[in-house]
């Protein structure tokens, strides 16, 4: 069977919350691209989960006349969809980032012997951690990075800052003799779902 030559790719930006349709017919569609899913309702049927690289290909001899691409996520959608009568293919791999979240502690004084545990456990809204970052202040003592058994996994220099991808727990510590003024941060996968 032969299809009219009417196959379009076409690129969005949908609002946080908002909702786009696509007037344009067909019987198969592709997510070629989308930073966030989405969820996409054809010609009046219910809404259905798609993420990038997902397709739907109707059976022969149905069709749909229109397609609307909700984004129920918090963030802006940037998509491109290709729609029409003819299959599209393609077998590349485009691997995005989860998006994240950063918490810190601000300034704080380490006191001498002092520790700061953080735990792994994310905050609301968060999935896991990614990284961990110290900054010592101190002018001539470092500060330790050690897991909760007590064994060393790094050291952050007198002023210079340290950061490792670590997602479970590991206790910041200020082995010298006076306090140490740092700022401890962690930056986590965010949920956005």
């Amino acid at each position: 069977m032969s299809y009219p030559n009417t196959s379009f790719t076409h690129s969005l930006v949908i609002p946080a919350g908002g909702i786009r349709p696509i007037n344009t017919g067909g019987c198969f569609f592709r997510i070629v691209r989308s930073n966030v899913p989405l969820q996409i309702q054809r010609s009046g049927a219910a809404y259905q989960p798609y993420e990038q690289g997902d397709a739907e290909e109707l059976p022969d001899g149905e069709e749909f006349s229109r397609l609307e691409i909700k984004n129920s996520t918090a963030a802006d959608a940037y998509v491109q969809i290709y729609v029409g009568f003819g299959r599209r293919e393609q077998s590349r791999q485009t691997v995005m980032e989860q998006p994240t979240r950063a918490t810190g502690s601000g300034v704080v004084m380490l006191a001498a012997g002092g520790t700061i545990t953080l735990t792994g456990v994310p905050p609301l809204g968060c999935i896991a951690r990614k990284s961990i970052m110290v900054t010592n202040f101190d002018l001539a003592n470092p500060l330790m990075v050690t897991t909760p058994e007590g064994a060393a996994i790094g050291a952050c220099l007198p002023r210079t800052a340290w950061r490792e991808n670590i997602s479970g727990a590991v206790v910041v510590s200020n082995p010298s003799g006076n306090g140490i003024s740092c700022i401890v941060g962690e930056v986590w996968y965010d949920s956005i779902a």
